[in-house]
């Protein structure tokens, strides 16, 4: 009986002509293929819609605190998803009931709480397809019900996607610098903003949203109000997490 040479069952055949291995070779592209798929998939989906967020940036070595929380120190950066909350995160900015509501004192600092000085922080507005976000803000000096002083910047944040209802959102930020009871004051610095996209969807496939949207609020060491400066000095700002 004759054989072809690559049925000669006496004659070695090459890996590469043997039928095994490609049926080996076979399964594991079709695995590895549906796993990659699988993997895209699962991270496309993790890619929020409306990327970027929201920076505070203050001198060195500054403590940063939202609400009564500290965040970090010198700089931190919070998604959008972060800030209002998602199925992966709770949210830290705080949600007012209407796109109208006006911030008062006792979500700030308790009751009893009463405002000495008051700044406005820059703003504006930013427009991009499918989406409006509006920014702004105040810095507020407050004595608190026990007497402390309080210094609290509030960024306020108007969000409105179309075809969705629109939304505010209150960020309520602290920063303390020092060892103790903080005796530095702080101004608005300087704010940007930024945005760019409302391409198609298929740019998450490549790690990216369809619409990047960024704004900054920088915060410097400054003079505090010449009728409050000595009691600052002696005393200090009140901390979050102590005493109410």
């Amino acid at each position: 009986m004759s054989y072809y040479p690559g049925d000669d069952p006496d004659v070695a055949q090459p890996w590469f002509l043997k039928k095994k291995t490609w049926i080996i070779a076979a399964v594991v592209f079709c695995l590895l293929a549906l796993g990659l798929g699988i993997f895209t998939y699962i991270g496309m989906a993790r890619i929020p819609e409306i990327g970027g967020g929201l920076t505070i940036e203050a001198d060195p070595d500054t403590r940063i605190y939202v609400g009564d929380n500290q965040v970090g120190t010198t700089k931190v950066t919070f998604t959008w998803e972060e800030l209002f909350g998602d199925k992966w995160h709770n949210a830290i900015a705080v949600e007012m009931a209407t796109p109208t509501t006006a911030v008062t004192l006792e979500e700030l600092s308790g009751p009893g709480a009463v405002q000495l000085e008051a700044q406005g922080l820059s703003g504006g507005s930013l427009g991009l397809n499918g989406l409006t976000v509006g920014s702004s803000g105040f810095s507020y000096l407050i004595r608190r019900a026990s007497g402390e002083l309080d210094q609290v910047m509030g960024i306020i944040i108007d969000w409105a996607p179309a075809n969705e209802r629109s939304r505010r959102y209150l960020l309520p930020v602290r920063l303390r610098k020092g060892e103790g009871a903080s005796t530095v004051f702080f101004y608005s610095s300087g704010s940007g903003s930024s945005g760019g996209g409302g391409g198609p969807g298929f740019v998450k496939a490549f790690g990216q949203s369809p619409i990047e949207v960024k704004r900054s609020y920088r915060f410097s060491a400054t003079t505090p109000p010449r009728q409050f400066a000595e009691e600052i000095k002696i005393k200090g700002l009140w901390e979050p997490g102590g005493d109410e």
